[in-house]
């Protein structure tokens, strides 16, 4: 390699790495804005969020690669005019094409990588990063309890802190309707104070009562009267509530969910759902348009009419339905009328919704041909 070609490469690898990972910092940002909602209270592991936050910027790597093609660039003749090196070369003879060669063969390196990146790459980031934004989603609260409202993270409970100490981790005017049995808010539990404390593997929490009063109204036992219902009193000094959390545990879904979707193919297997589509899209509406003219032309036809008689209706356009129709006296023209406007209401509801149907088959096609070019753009 020429001095020449080493030296423009070296002034610009290094702007153009610093651009490129910036440029991921910022776009990473705007996803973690934009999911922020559904990230805060679940409780996530570190390995979580890192492989989130991993599938997420290789997401972002056909976006960022051009943005930091331009600003290296910038930076880089900027810097070469900056220190008097641009002119030198020029006053040496060299043109400015042959000084932007080397960048010119980077950039096309890089658009051969990044199709490649695009195609083969992508879809499995997005396959992998869209399943698990959908379980982070589906995945309930951690359990904060807190102060003056009903909290309902934990499964048939809903629990009540009137005041909470940050300092002794005490709690205090504990309200608890217990609702495992579905029986509405018959079994109640009031305490003056209590502790909440998870088990190492957190799958259990401990809450702990003090000085407090269980109310349980039971069902009407046979033979009583069925407006009395017995009603059972604890009073006590301590007690302890055990909280099954293994069904906040996040639950992996199958990746066979998405892998369907237009953003986790490559490029033949957009081509070959594309030309899939565009096939189903023509059989339906030829199929929408068979029986459309089946269920509306010719409807109170008898099967048993001869072959001459059914041959008089094959052209529909030129048949002489005027001359027929004045034949019929007023009656039976009322009843052609009144028939005819409902098999058109009819029609006209069978065309909208064959309509609403062809248009989202067509958006859905359209989805899939701005995939195909979005990863050679």
């Amino acid at each position: 390699m020429k001095k020449l070609n080493l030296f423009i490469l070296k002034s610009f690898i290094g702007p153009f790495i610093a651009t490129f990972f910036v440029a991921i910092f910022v776009l990473l940002m705007q996803f973690l804005w934009r999911y922020v909602d559904d990230l805060v209270g679940k409780g996530l592991g570190f390995d979580i969020i890192a492989q989130m936050l991993g599938l997420a910027s290789a997401t972002m790597v056909p976006t960022a690669l051009p943005l930091a093609i331009l600003l290296s660039s910038l930076m880089t003749f900027g810097n070469l005019a900056e220190h008097n090196e641009l002119v030198a070369m020029k006053a040496a003879g060299i043109s400015l094409f042959r000084i932007m060669q080397p960048l010119m063969w980077f950039a096309v390196a890089t658009m051969i990588g990044a199709f490649l990146f695009s195609n083969y790459v992508l879809p499995v980031a997005n396959l992998k990063g869209r399943t698990l934004i959908y379980d982070i989603k589906k995945q309930p609260a951690e359990v904060m309890i807190p102060e003056g409202t009903f909290y309902n993270g934990i499964e048939g409970r809903s629990i009540r802190v009137g005041k909470k100490d940050d300092d002794s981790d005490m709690m205090y005017n504990i309200l608890i309707y217990d609702h495992t049995e579905k029986r509405g808010n018959n079994f109640v539990t009031h305490a003056d104070s209590g502790t909440l404390v998870f088990t190492e593997n957190r799958d259990y929490l401990i809450l702990t009562l003090f000085n407090g009063t269980s109310y349980d109204e039971k069902k009407p036992q046979r033979g009583r009267k069925a407006h009395t219902y017995p009603m059972e009193r604890v009073i006590f000094e301590k007690e302890q509530l055990l909280f099954d959390l293994t069904n906040l545990d996040m639950e992996r879904t199958d990746e066979n969910l998405f892998k369907n979707n237009y953003q986790m193919l490559s490029v033949d297997q957009l081509t070959y759902t594309i030309d899939s589509l565009d096939d189903e899209t023509v059989e339906r509406r030829d199929k929408y348009t068979n029986n459309l003219i089946k269920r509306n032309y010719f409807k109170r036809l008898n099967k048993n009419q001869d072959s001459l008689f059914l041959q008089d209706f094959a052209n529909v356009e030129s048949y002489p339905f005027d001359t027929l129709y004045q034949k019929f006296n007023s009656r039976l023209k009322g009843i052609i009328v009144s028939s005819a406007l409902s098999y058109a209401r009819s029609a006209q509801t069978q065309i909208h919704s064959a309509r609403n149907t062809m248009r989202n088959k067509k958006t859905w096609l359209n989805k899939h041909k701005i995939a195909w070019h979005k990863k050679f753009t």
